[in-house]
């Protein structure tokens, strides 16, 4: 979706995006119309996930109890361009997830940049180990007040949060599953004066559609699907998940 320039410095300005508030995208469990900037230089939108992404604490996710038990979980992203390139985009990524503050996600494979495969950031406390293969580690320092999650899309607390604050209703499907959605019109997007990459690119109003399955006892997400226009542009599915007990 993404240009693909830029490789040398991607390391460095995936961690200074990810200070930025309320930094955004199209695979965000935030809504569209919350999604208030799109990253440049060259940063394909998992790896940005994948910097173990660091936000000022959601008042959603703020007070709770670590609410996820530990897991290990494979998934696959796949993100549909329909404007300009007409691009699809693929990666699978897997997620060892121990509590809130620890975890590493590991980059399995990409269709675009099948070089970046390997790239492995850990979490543990408050530190950030980003590695990728053939470059140093860089190591990063979170403070305390700051929310750091394994990908945008796995926020612990997040459906909570997405049902009592964003607007989304949930539907059961079956006895273990459940789905949260949310339908909006999002409003067209005039690039401002001087902005570059994809920031660049006009967008027309669209309506857009989000829907997120996940396991009712405890809340961990297993697909998220996302249409605009009824056209589907942004597929997650979890292909392998193994829970362990606390």
């Amino acid at each position: 979706m993404l240009g693909l320039s830029g490789w040398g410095r991607a390391s460095i300005l995936l961690l200074v995006a990810a200070l930025v508030l309320a930094v955004g995208s199209s695979y965000s469990m935030a809504s569209p119309t919350e999604q208030t900037a799109t990253l440049g230089g060259g940063i394909p939108p998992t790896v940005f996930a994948l910097t173990a992404v660091a936000q000022r604490a959601d008042p959603a996710a703020a007070g709770r109890d670590e609410p996820w038990p530990p897991f290990t979980m494979t998934f696959q992203e796949t993100t549909h361009e329909h404007l300009g390139s007409a691009t699809t985009r693929t990666q699978r990524v897997r997620v060892g997830y121990t509590v809130r503050r620890q975890f590493t996600t590991t980059l399995l494979a990409d269709s675009a940049v099948p070089q970046s495969v390997g790239m492995m950031p850990t979490f543990n406390g408050q530190t950030t180990v980003h590695h990728r293969p053939g470059f140093p580690d860089v190591v990063t320092q979170w403070a305390p007040g700051e929310l750091t999650v394994p990908a945008k899309w796995l926020a612990p607390g997040g459906i909570d949060g997405l049902l009592k604050m964003r607007g989304y209703t949930s539907r059961p499907l079956g006895t273990d599953l459940a789905v949260a959605s949310r339908e909006e019109t999002v409003p067209a997007y005039i690039p401002p004066s001087g902005a570059q990459g994809p920031a660049a690119t006009p967008q027309p109003a669209r309506q857009v559609r989000t829907e997120i399955t996940y396991r009712v006892a405890d809340g961990i997400p297993t697909r998220l699907v996302e249409t605009v226009n009824g056209v589907e542009a942004h597929r997650i599915e979890v292909q392998d998940l193994q829970v362990r007990s606390r």
